[in-house]
């Protein structure tokens, strides 16, 4: 809060209604949306997590279900 130290007004006040603003997002003209960026991020680890949280249930359920028999390696 430097700018309200040294200028006396919040850099986070609307100043026409004079709320306080949220932020909500960066966008660099060269990279794009910050907020996009990270959540595509999550999301692709995410994604990567559930794909073989999904493979591991088939197996399991394919051994339960005697569709599969199970063998030691």
């Amino acid at each position: 809060y430097r700018i309200l130290a040294s200028f006396g007004v919040s850099p986070c006040d609307c100043p026409i209604c004079n709320k306080r603003m949220r932020f909500y997002d960066i966008v660099y003209p060269k990279y794009g949306s910050m907020r996009e960026y990270l959540k595509n991020k999550i999301l692709e680890g995410t994604r990567e997590k559930l794909e073989e949280a999904l493979e591991i249930y088939s197996i399991a359920k394919g051994i339960v279900y005697d569709r599969i028999n199970p063998t030691s390696r």
